[in-house]
């Protein structure tokens, strides 16, 4: 009976994930924006045109990126496991980039292992949940190792598996995950800490507990997003110093750091050390000063989203008028939680390690003469880190301050609570009256609108705000009423009040959504490979959209983009100047790269006046046109032509076998040749001759070339990513 009051949290905590995802479980709905694949972009606007000609309805048009991005990426990942490959190159954008060196593509999270039992939306669904999930478990079991009660380490749990940071990334399926593992690694570095301070305790015992710090460490890294996962283990490591600090046998606490981080780079290295080779290799490695950029710093005025989060209006109700863009922006935790967290606030202990770590997170990331000063030093790998993303650490630091805010109500501790609620309640008087006042002053009828929307989106956050007070007034006037009822009734209240701001954010689409078939991918599928498509407008298969159908496209998008690409096709200056970022398209029929890309099909809404273009098929508006002047992917050259890049011969190289991290050519000379592989050159490749290493060079700056000898030879290649 013990064991089963034990886990009886446990089983609260799960029925409060599944409130939240209703959806899914009642209604079969996954928790992705793939609504938004088929309401904006073709072929799949084209499968509904006849349903609904004028577009499928989306919900929510800012996060696209899931769709755009981490699920296509995971996609290309799980189809090379079940492969039997390990995930190495991904040959599907900018003509070929390393796979093991994205991290965002989450090759090696854990719960990967999923994927081999379901289908992969329906994985992906259990993949979005279960990190709500194990977030809020993980910071339950942190907060109740602080010798916090049940309640509230349970409220500061659900703030922060459905605060505003958790939700506006929700679907991306890895920051997530990324964040959820923090409060694990708090955890056993409270836990270890006790361990230190025990003489009886023996290396053993402190030995595996480090091991499996380590372990925790690394699974943060291999989650899915490198700057989620650099500030979560960042701030470890400090918390780390901070309880190892009155330990007295120092020699026991840095053997403990030594074995924990000796553990975490090894067991991450797989994929560490590709993503850093990587790295220096893209335009991300060069620091560029975005400190002047909109949203790339935390606006003063969108502090308001604390205590308001659709003050500026919502994207999903089409309404959203601040700084681009809300989703870097919010980190609503409740303003019921807010005021708690407000009462915490340097309390003593390790609230005041918190209240430290918001401060200074806080600082760094809210723009002023300071952060402008300090990003415009463009310091390597700091400067091109996106300050707003620490709002994970502002929303962890708030969510664990606001469950012992709970806590000092349930001791009857009002003070602090009482004039937290009154100074957070004057803010938001001030804030009301201001917006009341100039919205009727104002003459503009744009700025009247924004006006309307910010009174209108302040209205259920000063009813949560004067209920709170009412409930706190009640509770000490009627004397009936044990704090155990009202803290309940506040907690029901909050987890309401983060429900409907997280519904209102997140779509659930139904499962046909998820990446559906339709004829122009189906005729893509069935043509002989290799070959890459090229679209004629962003409308049509975005960058990455393609790699799930397994379709090389030569358009990408990735905030580590190869900088050889982008000045091969741009000139060497556009990656210095920072006039290109993230999505790279071509668009360009008079390109002179373009028959170098090995480009078979062209994707269009217009015809094509050009004898060198056929069209093959057509679905909708979107037409399918054949590019007749395209290089094959692989040639032979003479050495004088490998500048023009021009066979000259009519001797042979054929592929016989190709997969996604490897390929086996035929060829067939007089004399020896270059045999010209047009993907993109990287040290990762290696080649060999009738079983004899050899050696690939780059060709023509971007591709990849190997001399063969004269006869008959087999040319293997194939990608190794350490």
């Amino acid at each position: 009976m013990k064991r089963i009051f034990q886990l009886l949290p446990l089983f609260i905590i799960a029925l409060t994930v599944v409130g939240f995802f209703y959806k899914s479980f009642l209604f079969g709905l996954i928790p992705a924006p793939t609504d938004a694949l088929i309401g904006l972009y073709h072929p799949w606007r084209d499968l509904y045109a006849t349903t609904n000609p004028r577009g499928i309805p989306f919900k929510n048009f800012l996060i696209t990126d899931p769709v755009r991005q981490q699920i296509p990426w995971r996609k290309i990942a799980i189809d090379q496991w079940k492969a039997k490959e390990i995930p190495a190159w991904n040959p599907y954008t900018f003509l070929g980039t390393p796979l093991a060196a994205n991290i965002q593509a989450g090759a090696y999270q854990p719960i990967n292992i999923l994927f081999s039992f379901f289908s992969f939306p329906i994985t992906w669904t259990f993949l979005v949940i279960l990190q709500s999930f194990f977030g809020a478990l993980f910071l339950f079991i942190y907060l109740r190792n602080l010798g916090l009660s049940v309640m509230s380490a349970y409220f500061g749990a659900i703030v922060w598996a459905f605060c505003g940071f958790s939700i506006v990334w929700l679907t991306w399926g890895t920051i997530g995950w990324t964040a959820a593992i923090i409060p694990l690694l708090l955890y056993k570095i409270d836990k270890i800490s006790v361990l230190l301070n025990d003489k009886k305790v023996s290396w053993i015992t402190i030995g595996i507990s480090s091991l499996l710090l380590g372990a925790s460490g690394a699974v943060i890294i291999v989650s899915g997003h490198v700057q989620i996962a650099l500030y979560g283990l960042l701030v470890s490591f400090v918390y780390g110093v901070y309880r190892f600090w009155s330990i007295q046998n120092k020699a026991r606490a840095l053997s403990v750091i030594t074995i924990s981080v000796g553990v975490l780079f090894l067991c991450s290295y797989i994929v560490w050390k590709p993503f850093m080779q990587y790295y220096v290799l893209t335009a991300r490695s060069t620091p560029i000063n975005l400190s002047n950029v909109a949203g790339w710093l935390l606006p003063p005025t969108h502090l308001l989203q604390f205590i308001a989060p659709d003050f500026f209006g919502n994207p999903s109700t089409l309404n959203y008028w601040g700084v681009w863009n809300y989703g870097e922006l919010v980190g609503y935790i409740g303003i019921i939680p807010l005021v708690f967290a407000g009462s915490a606030l340097f309390f003593g202990g390790v609230t005041t390690f918190w209240s430290v770590v918001l401060v200074v997170s806080l600082g760094v990331m809210i723009e002023s003469p300071l952060t402008h000063m300090l990003y415009g030093m463009r310091i390597p790998i700091f400067s091109s880190l996106q300050p707003t993303r620490l709002m994970v650490i502002v929303d962890l630091s708030l969510a664990i301050l606001s469950a012992v805010g709970l806590e000092t109500l349930l001791t009857k501790k009002f003070t602090r609570l009482n004039i937290s609620y009154a100074v957070i309640f004057i803010v938001f008087l001030i804030v009301f009256f201001f917006v009341l006042y100039r919205g009727r002053i104002v003459t503009d009828l744009l700025l009247m609108s924004n006006f309307d929307i910010a009174k209108r989106n302040l209205i259920i956050p000063m009813i949560l705000l004067i209920s709170f007070g009412g409930v706190l007034w009640v509770s000490k006037v009627v004397k009936k009423v044990t704090v155990r009822v009202m803290v309940g009734i506040i907690i029901c209240i909050s987890i309401l009040d983060l429900f409907r701001f997280g519904w209102k954010f997140t779509p659930f689409t139904p499962l046909e959504y998820f990446f559906p078939q339709t004829k122009i991918l189906s005729f893509l599928q069935s043509q002989k490979k290799p070959f890459r498509v090229m679209s004629m407008d962003d409308r049509i298969l975005p960058p990455n959209t393609g790699g799930y159908y397994g379709i090389e496209t030569i358009e990408g998008y990735d905030p580590l983009y190869p900088t050889d690409y982008v000045s091969f096709l741009y000139g060497s200056n556009a990656v210095k100047s920072g006039m290109v970022q993230r999505i790279f398209t071509l668009h360009d029929l008079n390109n002179p790269a373009l028959r170098y890309f090995n480009v078979r099909y062209v994707l269009t809404f217009d015809e094509i006046h050009n004898p060198d273009y056929i069209e093959v098929f057509e679905e909708g508006e979107t037409k399918v046109y054949l590019y007749s002047k395209s290089l094959p992917r692989v040639y032979l050259s003479t050495p004088e032509d490998v500048k023009n890049m021009i066979a000259m011969t009519n001797e042979f190289a054929s592929i016989e076998r190709y997969r996604d991290n490897a390929m086996s050519i035929k060829t067939s000379t007089n004399v020896s040749r270059i045999l010209v592989i047009l993907n993109r050159y990287d040290t990762g490749w290696r080649a060999s001759i009738d079983g004899g290493d050899t050696n690939i060079f780059r060709v023509n700056e971007l591709f990849q070339g190997v001399v063969v000898p004269e006869g008959i030879h087999t040319v293997k290649l194939w990608y190794k990513a350490l």
